[in-house]
């Protein structure tokens, strides 16, 4: 399949996000941030612990509400989180007494949706993730990855156009991490999804992107906006060009430079910012 983006999906216009600490104090999260996602695109937010990445990709889900700015969702202000938008955290969030059909059929039962259509639905998800054979177990009785992967069916169950993913492999090891980087990337190519996804890890983030956003340290500011153009049909291809490679040395750079040379991380307004928390 080939994927190609026509239209915006989600847009930031000048996004300012304060937060308030237990004493009052307000901390500037994200200052004056704009963002378009185009639909069918992997957009991938890196950046230091605390810099604003999650808050932003909450702010896109309707989780959070902006405190100045704009999000806006297929046109329309977000005020909320919607079906036609999907969340994948870092746990899997299984309920431990149901079993993982179970689990990944939870989104048409919580929308009242009856029919058998959702069970074959589940059946297919499963079988695409490998997990045909466990649909009647329990997650206390899958690894870690195994879950994560019913996470994803779970959240594909009622196929909306957008995926939202904070750090979903963040805490599986590295080769579990590899593989479901490789099963993501069949699953995007297989359906196209827009997909909003966050994480930590600059490799993961070359070998997922179509755009990956390097942001700066509190307070979150987009510093780079990186066009992953890589010219490979399969996914080891993708990994194993020379393209790739030259993209991940340029992103390291860039991360390095942008943390190396910035003053203050604690979320404390300097003067240029103190027109945002007043």
């Amino acid at each position: 399949m080939t994927v190609t983006s026509v239209g915006n999906v989600l847009s930031a216009r000048n996004v300012v996000k304060i937060f308030a600490r237990e004493d009052g104090t307000p901390t500037l999260a994200l200052a004056d941030v704009s963002l378009e996602v185009s639909m069918g695109e992997v957009l991938v937010l890196v950046g230091a612990s605390g810099c604003g990445k999650t808050t932003f990709l909450r702010l896109f889900a309707g989780l959070e509400l902006p405190t100045a700015g704009e999000v806006q969702r297929f046109g329309r202000t977000v005020t909320g989180p919607a079906a036609e938008a999907a969340l994948v955290f870092q746990s899997s969030v299984l309920l431990p007494w149901r079993t993982i059909r179970e689990n990944v059929m939870l989104p048409a039962e919580i929308q009242r949706r009856k029919g058998s259509e959702w069970r074959d639905r589940a059946t297919e998800l499963l079988e695409m993730t490998g997990l045909a054979a466990f649909a009647d177990a329990y997650p206390r009785e899958l690894s870690g990855g195994m879950r994560q992967r019913a996470s994803i069916c779970r959240a594909l169950l009622l196929d909306p156009p957008i995926l939202f993913m904070d750090e979903p492999f963040g805490a599986l090891d590295a080769i579990t991490r590899a593989t479901l980087n490789r099963e993501l990337y069949a699953t995007w190519r297989h359906t196209g999804k827009t997909i909003v996804f966050v994480t930590h890890d600059i490799t993961e983030a070359v070998r997922l992107g179509s755009r990956v956003v390097v942001m700066t340290p509190r307070p979150g500011r987009i510093a780079h906006i990186n066009e992953i153009v890589i010219d490979a049909e399969s996914y080891d291809e993708r990994i194993e060009s020379q393209q790739y490679v030259d993209l991940l040395r340029e992103l390291e750079h860039q991360v390095h430079v942008i943390t190396s040379t910035t003053e203050r991380d604690d979320g404390s307004p300097a003067a240029a910012d103190a027109d945002l928390v007043r």
